[in-house]
């Protein structure tokens, strides 16, 4: 059943990436609950129902254009498909571009969607879904870059100032 729930997944993200609620319908039950990370977040909105999803459209249609969910991996967790990969969009009026790490956990009952749960930082996701481990994996990974990226601007903070340090001593001998 749980490939079959993959599959799922991926056509419910095709049809949210064309905004055709319609077409995720089928797949969600009635009592569907949506947790958007970005969409309604700020709020604390929880989408329930079939109406609730139509309602999430509409508030992404009215807030967004060129919204899209770039699936890059999914994990068959039984009666849940953990998703992450890319989020893009551009605001409807300020016309800023949004290009975010994202991750959805979709909880599956008899087949159908019950509950979908956005994330901005994969760690929270990988936590909610019960996988710990990789998560710490995932924040030392984290930390890891974070420290290369500490380290070259520190490098490039040494370099600028050796060049400065120079041009001053080259401009004091004049």
């Amino acid at each position: 059943m749980s490939e079959e729930n993959v599959e799922i997944v991926r056509k419910v993200l095709d049809a949210g990436n064309r905004l055709d609620t319609e077409a995720m319908l089928p797949y969600t039950d009635p009592e569907f609950e949506l947790r958007s990370a970005i969409i309604g977040a700020a709020e604390g909105n929880i989408y329930r129902g079939h109406q609730g999803l139509r309602d999430w459209v509409a508030e992404a249609q009215t807030v967004f254009v060129d919204l899209r969910i770039e699936p890059e991996e999914f994990r068959d967790l039984g009666d849940e498909v953990l998703v992450i990969g890319r989020f893009h969009a551009r605001g409807r009026e300020s016309g800023v571009e949004i290009d975010s790490p994202t991750a959805w956990i979709f909880t599956f009952r008899d087949g159908r969607v019950v509950l979908t749960r956005g994330y901005l930082n994969i760690r929270e996701a990988l936590e909610a879904a019960g996988l710990q481990e990789e998560a710490w994996r995932a924040s030392l990974g984290a930390s890891s870059a974070w420290n290369l990226h500490e380290q070259g601007r520190q490098r490039q903070i040494v370099e600028n100032g050796e060049r400065l340090v120079g041009a001053v001593a080259w401009a004091s001998a004049e």
